[in-house]
């Protein structure tokens, strides 16, 4: 299964404005540049999640769930995320692994409405720690390089 990047996300400290931006750098040592996560190795270093995912929550829910919304690092389309040990996901030529999912916070009742914390328990993405690190932009080919 091959999908896409839709979309790349950054926020400089917990809570604040996110940025989109068209591309990115992926580096081991520091995770997406520019993001909060940053150095964050035991949980993970960059968020992901699936649009498609977001979209059947906000089609069951009728909120509204645009492009960064659940101030997730990275969305993608096109494939399926396994939310287990040993799944990797190739991103361009960046190399990401499962680490674990993620929660949605309280946040995301602001930000997408109420309601949204609950609608996006399971399905507000994934935390992956960078084995590969590389230049991302929107629109590079995302694929599942292995299954655990």
């Amino acid at each position: 299964m091959s999908g896409r990047v839709e979309a790349i996300h950054v926020a400089e400290a917990s809570g604040s404005p996110l940025q989109s931006l068209e591309q990115g750098s992926l580096t081991i040592a520091e995770g997406l540049i520019g993001d909060r996560h940053g150095a964050r190795s035991d949980t993970g270093q960059v968020t992901v999640v699936s649009a498609e995912e977001l979209a059947a929550v906000a089609a069951a829910s009728g909120l509204v769930i645009g492009p960064g919304a659940t101030r997730r690092n990275i969305t993608v389309s096109g494939v399926e995320l396994r939310h287990e040990a040993g799944f990797r996901l190739r991103l361009g030529q960046a190399l990401l692994e499962f680490t674990q999912t993620s929660a949605p916070c309280a946040l995301m009742e602001k930000v997408i409405g109420p309601g949204a914390k609950a609608a996006l328990k399971g399905k507000a993405g994934m935390e992956m720690r960078v084995l590969e690190g590389a230049e991302l932009r929107v629109g590079d080919a995302v694929a599942i390089e292995s299954n655990a």
